[in-house]
């Protein structure tokens, strides 16, 4: 579990980079790539693992006053992503939204309660609307 707590510390740390390949990180943790593999069965494998952080990253700056300006292609690159389509249909298979809806919900959040919202005030809204949505539909 150490192993694993330092490992996904680690790949936090380096989202944008290129260097949280198996290879690498089995150089940088002295771990062979099937120990390494073992480590991240529970999470759905290693690139799942890392995508899901790199996803979860881009919704943070998504919401994120600082980050608001940034361009769908320039976040894509600088998390790795190849191009920003497939960005975007990782977003939208993680979240139920592209990121512009995101930044959209984002933008109208902010109008309406005068403060920048965090990722789970946007995914806890998301999910009332879902429920909502579902009750009026039985009406």
């Amino acid at each position: 579990q150490l192993y694993l707590s330092m490992i996904k510390r680690h790949i936090a740390a380096n989202l944008e980079t290129g260097s949280l390949a198996a290879h690498d990180l089995c150089r940088c943790f002295h771990i062979s790539r099937a120990s390494l593999y073992r480590l991240f069965e529970v999470d759905g494998g290693l690139a799942r693992y890392v995508q899901e952080q790199r996803l979860n990253r881009a919704l943070t700056l998504l919401v994120s006053p600082t980050s608001r300006d940034k361009r769908l292609i320039d976040l894509a690159v600088d998390l790795q992503f190849s191009s920003d389509s497939t960005f975007i249909r990782a977003f939208r298979r993680q979240f139920g939204l592209t990121p512009g809806e995101v930044r959209e919900l984002s933008d109208a959040w902010l109008r309406e309660k005068g403060s920048a919202p965090g990722p789970s005030d946007l995914l806890h809204q998301l999910a009332r609307r879902a429920v909502t949505g579902v009750a009026k539909g039985r009406d």
